[in-house]
């Protein structure tokens, strides 16, 4: 699985993973604080970083991209 650091037109963080399995932790680790609450930019789901992670019951067209709210 294919991850990538990525920055926006206003510098901010945005983490892109291909092919992440539904409900599985993606690992955030240095991207993004524990405690700090993350939206995936396809479907709007929101949670909350634990342990360096994140994870989302799916993921819409195989990709997670997740930033900062």
């Amino acid at each position: 699985m294919h991850t990538a650091l990525r920055y926006n037109d206003r510098g901010e963080k945005i983490l892109i993973k291909l092919n992440p399995e539904g409900g599985a932790a993606v690992n955030l680790y240095g991207v993004f604080d524990d405690g700090q609450t993350v939206e995936d930019l396809y479907t709007g789901q929101t949670a909350e970083v634990k342990d360096g992670c994140v994870s989302f019951p799916t993921y819409e067209n195989h990709v997670a991209v997740i930033k900062a709210r």
